[in-house]
């Protein structure tokens, strides 16, 4: 399980809400995950695949950028299966 901190992914997870990770295999293009990302940690974003040997991920919030490439050393850790909300 993941606790989200902030709100790049609103809409999807909130701050506060706990993400439940399945630990095996990689997400469907799209879909929500928890990445190691070197110097942030794990964090819950939107998998959108490889590119240049970097993951390429997604936030929810406009606010942020649409898209981004992780870090090198970035690894999925798992894939979001369910989520208990804040409230």
């Amino acid at each position: 399980m993941v606790r989200v901190r902030g709100d790049s992914m609103q809409g999807y997870a909130d701050d506060g809400t706990l993400v439940i990770c399945y630990r095996d295999g990689l997400p469907e293009r799209g879909k929500v995950a928890a990445v190691w990302l070197a110097g942030d940690g794990v964090v819950i974003k939107r998998y959108l695949g490889v590119e240049n040997g970097l993951l390429l991920l997604g936030n929810n919030n406009g606010a942020y950028r649409a898209a981004f490439e992780g870090s090198e050393g970035s690894t999925v850790v798992g894939v979001a299966i369910g989520r208990f909300l804040r409230g």
